[in-house]
């Protein structure tokens, strides 16, 4: 039920194109555990693909790359989270000093297992987060952070 309410924000926020990415990272937090939740903002997103804010491109590569824990096939896993990073790294390519893009990357590389080969920008997105840590607002953001300092 709680997803549901966070799907019908995410649809407004979308539409208009917010700053505010709270729909995003409120969806973010239960997408690892829900498929159905996952495909839905993926599929929202890429319908809005030329239109998206680098932060909504950024979390477009986010749900990819958590989208292929949902998947079976190993080839599946494998192609979609090269997409996924691919997305990512291209928002942050283009805005590399947004501290949601880098502790979205931080999050992702420090969960991923080490066989996919994606964690080398675990220590410097951790001190660069860490070290802007003040300029957060998001009360979201703010538990992601602590969450992460605490499971080093």
């Amino acid at each position: 039920m709680q997803w549901i309410a966070v799907l019908l924000l995410f649809g407004k926020v979308c539409l208009l194109q917010a700053q505010e990415n709270t729909p995003l990272q409120l969806a973010y937090t239960h997408a690892a555990k829900n498929k159905a939740l996952c495909e839905r903002i993926i599929d929202s997103l890429q319908t809005q693909k030329n239109t998206l804010n680098t932060v909504s491109m950024g979390y477009l590569g986010g749900f990819q790359i958590l989208m292929a824990k949902h998947y079976n096939n190993p080839i599946r896993k494998w192609m979609v989270f090269k997409r996924g990073k691919a997305t990512l790294e291209h928002a942050l390519a283009q805005e590399n000093d947004n501290l949601e893009l880098r502790l979205l990357r931080w999050s992702i590389q420090q969960n991923l297992p080490e066989f996919l080969n994606y964690k080398d920008n675990i220590q410097e997105d951790r001190t660069w987060v860490l070290a802007h840590a003040n300029k957060v607002h998001s009360p979201i953001l703010h538990q992601w952070i602590n969450t992460l300092k605490n499971n080093l």
